[in-house]
């Protein structure tokens, strides 16, 4: 009883509940001929966005039902068959499909694959489960701060700061950050390779901020490394210098869960109703990247990564955060992180820019560098020959702190400078702050050479207007002065 097909009945009276508003005997039973409409219908007019609904109505008008709509009140409307042939309620059609196909597949076909797959799809495991080791496997995603910085200049707004950031599957410690000014770059991610590169404590003394090696002890590259279709994704990332050393993998477009592991680190922004606005920051391009390498490193210590924790590690007492995780693995010399010597990261990773030698010293953007190190390579001799020398260098672009000069193929580090004593930290600038504090400095130049002109000219005026003759009045003699004759001397 009641494991039969419905469907085979031909019964004259209506089965399963009744109808909610037209009562028991509404309709007709839906047997294989109905049911084979139905799906054939929905074959026909489902796709993305369309509801059942939509799909219902459509089906009831078309040559497989031929329904007519009847106007039954003032606001109300249904469907009539003209010959009284069978037709199915809307609840009968989701019935025969739901069925057929599924709720996923119908969820899939109206919300897309993507977002089926993002939020139906049971949950397949974690992404750690891919990884042993420590820089096994690694993700690179990069995310927009809602604060904008002023401008050097003018104090306009300027373009938001893009941070990217590398992040271990294994441990989920986050291993290198970058910057990159109005977009997402290739050297933002080449930034946090190099970041990945170098002991922290060093990339924080470059970039301004105190970090200790004990807060943030990852070093080294990655063996593989994960990055979406985009600037990360360029042929421009690694070079051939660095290409044995990194792999990539392309995560497929539109999909945040394939680098669910460092999508889940970035800041959460809330959305508000109301008119547009933005925030206008006080702080400068650099400031706002130091205040992230400081997010960083405090993200390292306080994400909860604990359902990875295994029985033997809750036995050693490790604490579910990716610091006490990586402490854990690494001293079980469970990492393959690819080392690379310092000069070599610098080559690699950092953009080449041009440094001027004078004998003055080394500018690079109109600012001053000085080094013990770059007087006694005897570049500077060089200079005073030549008049100038133009010298390849490597900087930072988020924070020129520090230039690496590349001097007869070894690197010497110069440090910015400033011409008087005052605070250190006003030399903490992006490149971009250098190049419009240079268009400053060459608009006030303009300004000043003009200005002194205005001057000398101003003060010979009131010379002239003072003593009734001109600022040079006299005449020229072509003798020689008899400055010590007797009646010189007399006047005297």
């Amino acid at each position: 009883s009641g494991t039969y097909e419905r469907g085979d009945r031909k019964d004259s009276q209506t089965l399963g509940p009744k109808h909610q508003s037209k009562g028991k005997n509404f309709g007709w039973n839906r047997d294989k001929e109905m049911t084979q409409k139905i799906l054939d219908a929905y074959d026909i007019h489902n796709g993305l966005g369309i509801s059942m609904t939509t799909i219902y109505g459509r089906a009831m008008v078309s040559k497989l039902f031929n329904c007519e709509v009847v106007k039954v009140s003032p606001t109300r409307r249904e469907f009539h068959h003209p010959r009284s042939e069978p037709f199915p309620t809307l609840r009968q059609f989701e019935t025969a499909v739901i069925a057929e196909y599924g709720k996923h597949t119908i969820y899939r076909n109206k919300h897309g694959e993507q977002h089926a797959r993002e939020k139906r799809r049971p949950d397949k495991g974690s992404f750690s489960e891919q990884a042993a080791n420590i820089l096994e496997r690694t993700e690179a995603d990069g995310y927009f701060l809602e604060e904008i910085p002023k401008g050097e200049r003018d104090g306009n707004p300027m373009p938001p700061l893009c941070v990217v950031r590398i992040r271990d599957i294994l441990t989920g410690i986050l291993a290198g950050i970058g910057f990159s000014i109005g977009g997402e770059t290739t050297q933002a991610y080449r930034s946090a390779l190099f970041c990945m590169a170098i002991q922290k404590s060093l990339f924080g003394r470059l970039m301004g901020v105190d970090v200790d090696d004990a807060d943030w002890p990852i070093i080294g590259l990655p063996a593989w490394f994960s990055v979406d279709r985009g600037p990360g994704a360029s042929t421009k990332l690694i070079d051939k210098h660095a290409s044995k050393i990194i792999f990539r993998d392309i995560a497929p477009s539109y999909a945040g869960q394939s680098k669910a592991s460092i999508e889940s680190t970035n800041p959460r922004t809330v959305t508000t109703s109301g008119p547009q606005q933005f925030i206008q920051s006080d702080l400068t391009y650099t400031q706002l990247a130091q205040r992230e390498i400081l997010r960083t490193v405090g993200q390292c210590a306080r994400i909860d990564i604990s359902g990875r924790i295994t029985p033997e590690m809750r036995k050693a007492g490790v604490e579910g955060n990716p610091l006490s995780f990586f402490n854990y693995m690494n001293d079980d010399y469970r990492n393959v992180g690819n080392q690379m010597p310092f000069e070599d990261a610098v080559r690699t990773f950092l953009p080449q820019q041009t440094a001027i030698a004078t004998a003055r010293g080394i500018s690079f953007l109109s600012h001053p560098y000085a080094s013990d190190d770059v007087e006694k390579a005897g570049i500077l001799d060089k200079a005073v020959r030549t008049g100038s020398l133009d010298i390849p260098a490597f900087a930072l672009p988020i924070c020129a702190r520090q230039l690496w000069l590349d001097i007869d193929g070894s690197l010497t580090e110069c440090q910015a400078m400033l011409k008087i004593r005052d605070d250190d930290r006003q030399l903490y600038l992006s490149i971009d702050d250098l190049k419009q504090l240079d268009e400053l400095r060459r608009a006030a130049d303009r300004a000043d050479k003009e200005s002194r002109v205005a001057i000398d000219a101003e003060f010979e005026q009131r010379f002239e207007q003072m003593t009734g003759t001109a600022w040079d009045a006299g005449s020229v003699q072509t003798q020689r002065p008899a400055t010590r004759s007797d009646a010189s001397q007399a006047e005297v």
